[in-house]
């Protein structure tokens, strides 16, 4: 997911090994995990929608403005 002020996206379950960024930025930034043959890793992903006043609202309560 990226929202800044020149991007606008959010994919899930692409078929990629990094973000939007590339795999060379993923690995500089330490975001790479090789599995082992057999290993197996596992994520849950909670995903919603928030009407504009919503989000302001919870923005402002997390102090993230």
């Amino acid at each position: 997911m990226s929202r800044t002020g020149d991007e606008d996206s959010c994919g899930m379950v692409l078929p990629a090994t990094a973000e939007h960024f590339g795999y060379q930025e993923a690995k500089r930034n330490g975001q790479m995990k090789v599995l082992g043959g057999r290993e197996t890793l596992e994520f849950d992903i909670e995903a919603g929608w928030l009407d504009t006043e919503r989000a302001k609202e919870l923005i402002a309560a997390k102090g993230l403005v």
